[in-house]
């Protein structure tokens, strides 16, 4: 069941097999340490390229569906990691939209998140801090950390919400970090928008979007789920 949303929610190879094409997109290489360029790639893997792939060509063929898919892989030479795109029956009369599309949007992607590593570690560091809080029921802290974009928000009304995550998410074992992503436009919002969301060990989530400006992190939405749905 649905527990709670508030506040805002938010150079080319390939190789041929039959009806599928397999595409090398990028080399997934932005740290020295291959630990890190896995998370990098995990990362890359989360965002939602089918809607953004219609909202940059405004192309929504049927024939797209459950023949588009992407991943990354080890290279056997070196080890390194590969964002691969691979493309089926129908999907592969658009693969020359589609391997610019994505050669684009992985590399611009990719580089932001080694730029701005700095301000994914601090999200990063201020979410715990905020699921402290949120645990400790220390809501004045809460309400000092809420973005100046949520004017209307009633702190009061948020408070038994909260009360009923403690209880929810209190047996829901250890959590740990699924991804992190980067946006510049929320909804109507434009700025720079960090999310970031968390899985616990019996299948419940929990998404923070936090705005960063003026080297400062507000909090700009959250939403928790239980493991009988997904965000």
């Amino acid at each position: 069941m649905r527990i709670l949303i508030f506040l805002l929610i938010l150079g080319i190879t390939s190789c041929t097999l039959n009806n599928s094409e397999i595409i090398i997109i990028d080399e997934i290489d932005g740290f020295p340490d291959s630990y890190e360029n896995k998370i990098l790639a995990r990362n890359l893997l989360s965002y939602e390229y089918s809607k953004l792939f219609f909202e940059t060509t405004g192309i929504r063929n049927e024939v797209l569906k459950g023949n588009v898919s992407y991943n990354y892989q080890l290279r056997k030479s070196d080890k390194k990691i590969e964002f691969i795109l691979e493309l089926k029956n129908g999907a592969i009369e658009y693969k020359d939209t589609l391997v610019s599309f994505f050669k684009s949007v992985v590399t611009e992607k990719k580089r932001l998140h080694i730029k701005k590593q700095k301000e994914f570690n601090e999200c990063l560091q201020w979410s715990n801090k905020f699921i402290k809080w949120a645990e400790r029921e220390e809501y004045n802290k809460i309400k000092k950390s809420l973005s100046s974009l949520l004017n209307n928000v009633d702190m009061k009304a948020m408070i038994p919400i909260l009360k009923e995550r403690n209880l929810v998410l209190k047996k829901s074992g250890k959590r740990t970090l699924v991804h992190q992503q980067i946006y510049f436009k929320i909804q109507e919002y434009t700025g720079e928008f960090y999310v970031i969301l968390y899985e616990y060990e019996n299948g419940s989530i929990e998404q923070l979007t936090m705005q960063y400006f003026n080297n400062e992190v507000k909090l700009l939405g959250y939403d928790y789920r239980t493991n009988l749905t997904r965000l």
